[in-house]
């Protein structure tokens, strides 16, 4: 071993206890891209001791294996990433694997092979990610890490799975039915304003919510109320108060338009403000609407452009 090559000094070890999984992160003085390297992670629950063998080779850029002692543990969704540009090793290993311990502590070597073939020993470069001078035992174990508390659930979660085009006549009104409104919060939530603006060209007619016991899941359909819902069991959306809803139900926003110009028109997201108790909060699903009314050219067709639909179905909170 060369103790001025510095290709395989650990200078951090990352733990990280989430709900889903354990996250360990080596950071190395300079990762390099070349040659075979393996990066051991070791983890002790309150039940075993598990291995982690994360592994680099030139056909193989990122691969992982995980054992207790002798025995091959099979786990999906576990994975490695070598990150030269970030001199970094993660290895990610869902908690599921490791029985959903109460607790890990860790310890992580990293190895690099120089050989040309395989791994040769003679141009071996090893450190210990907590351990100190030649004589430390076989693995430094980190403090117990706890899982982290999962984080609390929206009180409200606007999901509008996908964005629509669609041609519509000048003065033709409609009615889009496409976003759900699923409500966490015990007490419910009470509706402020509903905001889903196109420019100029579409005017809003109103804003309604559909109940969750509606017997129709989503519309996009002509007219503005529509038939196609019993419009006796929604009710206006601004001031109204949603309570909580179980799993499989939603409430359905309703949406009015009315074209009342020719051209390419954009709504390029969906913005509900809420109140939850004394808490003012705001959800936005960026997911573009389009209408086209009159003439649409090759140049300027019927439909998003990728920078319209942007994430689609990207919901964000703001309180």
């Amino acid at each position: 071993m060369d103790p001025s090559n510095t290709s395989a000094d650990i200078t951090r070890l990352v733990v990280r206890h989430t709900s889903h999984a354990v996250l360990v992160e080596l950071y190395l003085r300079d990762l390099q891209p070349v040659g075979y390297a393996d990066g051991v992670v070791r983890l002790q629950t309150p039940h075993r001791t598990y291995q982690a063998l994360a592994y680099y080779a030139p056909d193989d850029p990122g691969s992982v294996e995980l054992s207790h002692g002798q025995v091959h543990v099979s786990c999906a969704r576990m994975s490695a990433h070598f990150r030269p540009r970030r001199d970094k090793v993660r290895v990610r290993l869902p908690r599921t694997c490791l029985h959903d311990p109460r607790w890990v502590r860790v310890g992580a070597s990293y190895t690099r092979f120089d050989g040309p073939d395989d791994p040769a020993p003679q141009g071996t470069f090893h450190d210990d990610a907590l351990a100190v001078g030649e004589d430390a035992p076989p693995t430094t174990w980190s403090p117990r890490v706890r899982p982290a508390p999962p984080k609390p659930e929206p009180p409200l979660t606007l999901s509008a799975a996908y964005g629509w085009a669609d041609r519509r006549a000048v003065g033709l009104r409609m009615t889009d039915g496409l976003a759900r409104v699923e409500v966490a919060a015990r007490r419910g939530v009470v509706i402020e304003r509903v905001r889903a603006p196109f420019d100029s060209g579409v005017r809003v007619l109103g804003t309604r919510m559909a109940r969750p016991d509606r017997e129709i899941g989503g519309v996009l359909v002509h007219g503005w109320p529509t038939g196609e819902l019993d419009w006796s069991r929604t009710l206006p959306a601004r001031g109204a108060h949603l309570g909580p809803t179980d799993d499989g139900q939603d409430w359905l926003l309703l949406i009015g338009y009315e074209v009342t110009r020719p051209g390419r028109h954009l709504r390029p997201s969906i913005r509900i403000d809420y109140r939850v108790g004394d808490r003012h909060l705001t959800v936005v699903s960026q997911t573009p609407g389009l209408i086209c009314a009159g003439r649409v050219t090759r140049h300027r067709p019927c439909e998003p452009t990728d920078g319209e639909l942007g994430e689609l179905g990207r919901a964000d909170v703001r309180g």
